[in-house]
């Protein structure tokens, strides 16, 4: 059998003819084949945004300092539900109590806890998602940081059905170019094999200021890329 394989990059990158073969075997059963890998990309808004908030408080006992954060936590939640987000898109995502220690020389002191509390959040109207995280940043005040934001795509279907037409396109005319080259034509598909779907998140503004700060965190969508890999084989004449 005569295989051709070709591994083709998106957005005009060089194709590269891997290798040609043959192997014992009746035509009829191992039918002659070029096989072409292309990678499309279809571009879509984010529509959501994801942030990480951390709440921390200090003091002398491990009970005291889990405490205030548990406090500052749920007044946190509450101002996000109040906003509207709901209790589904609202995960504490870490808990913990770390001794604070003060060196003086070779001397080490311990000086309290330091209690921590993570929220992960996912705001679904990026038109008020600002305003959402300065207002939960407000709500307990210096015991809150945004550690970072995601803007995210979560029905990236639309941009994968142009990413697949792309990557299709791509992988056509290649086959066609290595055909014309090489002295076959193309006959009906044998196979199509798709890779992952790959929605690409974007890093948004974030803002670690505590409150008292902007009364809302400009946000601005942009686009992303939610990249289709396919492999089509095609029957060789």
């Amino acid at each position: 059998m005569k295989r051709i394989t070709v591994i083709v990059g998106v957005l005009g990158a060089m194709s590269v003819l891997a290798g040609c073969s043959m192997s014992p075997g009746s035509a009829s059963a191992n039918p002659d084949t070029v096989t072409v890998t292309a990678t499309g990309i279809g571009h879509a808004t984010p529509d959501a945004l994801q942030a990480n908030l951390s709440i921390q408080s200090n003091a002398a006992t491990t009970s005291s300092a889990q405490d205030q954060a548990s406090q500052d936590a749920a007044k946190v939640i509450r101002a996000l539900e109040t906003g509207g987000v709901a209790k589904a898109d609202i995960t504490t995502s870490n808990v913990s109590v770390q001794p604070n220690m003060t060196t003086n020389g070779t001397i080490q002191t311990q000086s309290g806890y330091t209690a921590s509390q993570s929220l992960t959040i996912t705001l679904r109207d990026v038109a008020t998602a600002g305003s959402l995280v300065s207002s939960a940043v407000a709500a307990a005040g210096n015991a809150v940081r945004v550690d970072n934001t995601m803007l995210i795509v979560t029905n990236p279907e639309s941009a994968s059905i142009k990413a697949r037409q792309s990557a299709v396109s791509t992988a056509r005319r290649q086959a066609q170019q290595y055909a014309q080259a090489l002295g076959f034509t193309l006959g009906s598909v044998a196979s199509v094999t798709e890779g992952a779907t790959t929605p690409m998140p974007m890093l948004a503004a974030t803002d670690n200021r505590v409150a008292g700060g902007p009364a809302s965190v400009p946000i601005e969508p942009g686009t992303a890329d939610v990249t289709v890999s396919v492999t089509i084989s095609w029957h060789i004449n």
